[in-house]
């Protein structure tokens, strides 16, 4: 199938035509690609039936730009797709988001944003190939906040006062586990231009 020859093209080449490959299929969408995102049309039928079409706007790719106003203050949030890739028990550097094609593409929905968040679930310095390792500096860059998941280990990074990097930890339903449940709280002034 298509799926397939998409899946083999990333398997088969860790190189930077891989990229601009997926790249072509993101934008088309290709016929690879529409068949690759139908992977994730539960996660997009729940995300419609749950109130939440604001994040399912883009249902070819799955990835969202929204502004929110609170405050008088102009807030855009990108939401990142890094899930994309994850198959044939991918591991940390070996997945594909081609992350600065989507920051292009959420930034034009963001341009009036005075604060700018993105969110993806995988942390780009651990995860992502090394062909994208200016992920984490663009996303720095270009956002105040980045906000991802993955690594269930809490922690936060400020850099220069001007990007703020935290890290989620994860809530364990199951006390059986032997691990600890965690989660971040943040508190803005932004009066003050200031947090906690």
């Amino acid at each position: 199938t298509n799926t397939s020859l998409l899946f083999n093209i990333l398997l088969a080449k860790e190189n930077d035509e891989t990229e601009e490959e997926i790249k072509k299929d993101i934008q088309g969408p290709s016929d690879s690609w529409s068949e690759l995102i139908q992977c994730f049309k539960e996660y997009h039928a729940f995300l419609t039936s749950t109130g939440y079409d604001h994040l399912a706007t883009d249902p070819d790719r799955l990835i969202f730009g929204i502004m929110r106003e609170i405050h008088g203050i102009k807030i855009g949030i990108a939401g990142l797709n890094s899930a994309w890739t994850m198959f044939e028990d991918r591991k940390k550097g070996q997945v594909w988001t081609c992350g600065e094609w989507q920051v292009n593409k959420l930034q034009a929905m963001l341009e009036s944003a005075q604060i700018k968040i993105a969110m993806m679930h995988h942390n780009p310095v651990d995860w992502v190939v090394n062909q994208e390792d200016g992920l984490s500096q663009i996303l720095q860059d270009e956002f105040h906040f980045f906000l991802h998941g993955h690594g269930h280990r809490p922690w936060f990074s400020n850099i220069d006062s001007k990007h703020v990097t935290i890290s989620a930890g994860a809530v364990y339903a199951d006390k059986n586990i032997n691990k600890e449940s965690g989660y971040n709280f943040v508190r803005l002034d932004l009066d003050q231009t200031s947090g906690e």
